[in-house]
């Protein structure tokens, strides 16, 4: 019993989707051309080597995971927007944001041709 339901819930555990809310700054301004770029980001799978952040308590590798969907929520100002993100699970969203020097691709700011960065995340849901 104990056995099936941990295996149970090691397969949701990597099934399952999160989703995000992210206040996310530009370096050059948020334009009608860059929401369509962000609005069409559609089950995209990137590829992220182990975050610089995080080496020293996770193992070298790269991973494939899932951008399911990015969806703008608002635009503060030309420099600042708040965006909802759907992932799969164990995406490192402030990576995808960023793009850690180059480890993670393609990112948000390689989809938009701009250098970008997360202010702050906050896990919004969690789908199983």
């Amino acid at each position: 019993w104990i056995k099936k339901n941990f295996n149970i819930l090691k397969k949701a555990e990597s099934e399952k989707v999160k989703i995000y809310t992210a206040f996310v700054w530009s370096k050059e301004e948020i334009t009608k051309e860059v929401c369509d770029k962000i609005h069409k980001i559609k089950d995209l799978l990137i590829n992220q080597i182990t975050p610089v952040r995080v080496l020293h308590k996770r193992v070298l590798k790269t991973r494939e995971k899932f951008i399911y969907e990015v969806k703008i929520i608002e635009i503060i100002n030309p420099h600042f927007m708040i965006i909802e993100i759907q992932s799969s699970a164990g995406t490192y969203i402030k990576e995808f944001v960023n793009g850690d020097l180059g480890r993670t691709y393609p990112s948000l700011g390689d989809i938009i041709g701009n250098e970008c960065d997360i202010i702050q995340l906050d896990v919004h849901d969690i789908v199983l």
